[in-house]
């Protein structure tokens, strides 16, 4: 039987369509999540799409052998180490791949001839029987393929034996070469087995793999050179040696036949001052030549990206100082590579304008607070003031300043870097003002310097009574005469008023009012 696209199998089977009817298929009850189709439900093209990766076109799918004999299966990744993909078997494939294992003999003889490339490899030998094969062209935009595979079959492990000439065999022939290979040796039940290759095979003749065969291969891979954007073959094709029983499998992965492998790039990290731009040309490497585009999927936080033909140029925000970075990745329209990282940083300039801070003070009403205005520098942390108030140097370069927006409720008095602040005698509440430096004859932007005033406090009187006798002197002090009524140090005089009334001779009454303030930023 030779099938072809979606052609039904009555059109095609010709003479070999009285063996297939007069064929009566064994059941098979599959282990759980276990399954195959066969061609009495899924199509040719079907079975060529699960195993071709994006990237490839076919043409020219076709099937020979019986229906029965290749299929789709899926949920063997426990049992047989692919979990999907594509089974031709010399029997009945639902048989030769399902488990439990002794749930079915896997020993059908389907009546189909033998395949004349999988004779060569057996030095020309005509005594093959059941052949399953499929084939078809592709054209590839690289110039390799790789396929996996498992091997499986029911001859292990009795006919391991020398003493049997012809076993079954099986071939992966990519433009007429065999790649399914061990070696220099086709792979085959006498090239790995328990005692050759060993590392290569697993023997399930106790069934503590959950599939009908006695011995299988682990998942092996063949790869093979092609022609890049030509038409090239492949061939996969499985046999029964000397007789038609005792059944054997081939697992080829699904979507790994043709694997497309990922493009890459790379990590980079770019330095810059303030007020320029960097051009930066994104990298990416693709194992296949395939043509590769990039995309930006985290974008900086302190400046802008711009496409300038096949690179991006970066422009930090005005008056931003610091680190940034943005996120990318390259595909080659098939496959994503994971994220890469572009570091940038952002040095402060000789030529661009500080950077200010916002001031935050908490004041007494009428009372003197000295400002300080500050920058930052180029890594965050504030400078300090010049020795020199009229400016704020950082480096050789000066840094000037000037009141953009006086104080509403208050003055401001001195220049360069320190300020005296002082607000209405009667006011509380928030007063703020702004202010810009300048450095190389370049401006900022303004900062605010936000004011909280608290009331004037209101003065504490104490009121006492000490009887003078002229001409002692009289000491006027706290209730136990250690330290001065103004509690900020200063004389007495610049701090209290004192009041006197006589009444009568030789008495007196005098009041103190002491009067604190406080400020703090």
């Amino acid at each position: 039987m030779v099938v072809r696209g979606r052609r039904s199998l009555s059109t095609v089977l010709g003479g070999a369509v009285l063996a297939a009817a007069a064929f009566v298929p064994q059941s098979a009850s599959a282990s759980t999540g276990q399954s195959v189709a066969d061609l009495s439900s899924t199509s040719v093209e079907e079975l060529v799409a699960s195993l071709v990766g994006p990237g490839v076109t076919v043409s020219n799918a076709t099937f020979t052998g019986h229906s029965a004999a290749v299929g789709l299966f899926s949920g063997m990744g426990a049992a047989l180490g692919l979990e999907g993909g594509v089974a031709l078997s010399t029997g009945r494939v639902k048989d030769g791949v399902l488990g439990p294992h002794g749930a079915s003999k896997a020993s059908t003889d389907l009546d189909q001839p033998g395949d004349h490339d999988l004779s060569a490899l057996l030095g020309g030998r005509t005594c093959l029987f059941d052949a399953a094969v499929l084939e078809f062209d592709f054209v590839r935009r690289s110039p390799s393929i790789s396929i996996d595979y498992v091997f499986g079959s029911m001859e292990y492990p009795k006919f391991v034996d020398p003493r049997y000439t012809v076993n079954d065999v099986f071939g992966f022939f990519v433009n007429g070469t065999n790649c399914a290979t061990v070696g220099s040796q086709a792979v085959s039940i006498k090239t790995v087995n328990a005692g050759v290759n060993a590392e290569h095979f697993v023997d399930n003749t106790t069934g503590a793999r959950d599939t009908a065969v006695n011995g299988f291969t682990k998942v092996l891979t063949c790869t093979a050179e092609v022609e890049a954007g030509r038409t090239n073959h492949v061939k996969l094709a499985i046999a029964d040696g000397a007789d038609g029983g005792f059944d054997s499998v081939v697992l080829v992965g699904a979507g790994g036949f043709f694997s497309n492998q990922a493009p890459t790039a790379g990590d980079l990290s770019f330095s810059l001052t303030a007020g320029n731009s960097v051009q930066i040309v994104l990298p990416g490497w693709d194992p296949d030549g395939d043509q590769l585009g990039h995309k930006i999927v985290k974008a900086p936080a302190g400046g802008t990206l711009t496409l300038e033909g096949g690179s991006v140029v970066y422009t930090p925000r005005a008056g931003f100082i610091g680190t940034d970075s943005f996120t990318y990745t390259v595909s080659d329209g098939i496959v994503v590579s994971e994220p890469y990282t572009v570091a940038i940083t952002v040095d402060e300039s000789e030529t661009s304008a500080p950077v200010l801070r916002e001031r935050h003070y908490t004041v007494v009403a009428g009372a003197d607070t000295v400002i300080e205005l500050l920058p930052l520098d180029g890594v965050g942390a504030p400078a300090t003031a010049a020795a020199n108030p009229q400016a704020l140097s950082e480096g050789a370069v000066p840094v000037s300043y000037a009141v953009t927006t006086a104080p509403a409720h208050g003055t401001l008095s001195g220049d360069g870097a320190l300020r005296t602040y002082r607000s209405a005698a009667d006011f509380a509440g928030v007063d703020t003002f702004q202010y810009t430096s300048s450095r190389n004859g370049v401006t900022s932007g303004p900062a605010t310097v936000t004011l909280e005033v608290a009331a004037r406090p209101v003065p504490n009187v104490q009121s006492r009574s000490i009887p003078v006798f002229p001409p002692a002197p009289v000491r006027i002090g706290d209730g136990a005469g250690t330290r001065r009524l103004a509690d900020t140090g200063a004389d007495l005089g610049t701090t209290a008023s004192l009041g006197a009334l006589v009444l009568f001779a030789g008495v007196a009454a005098v009041s103190v009012a002491a009067l604190r303030r406080r400020a703090r930023s």
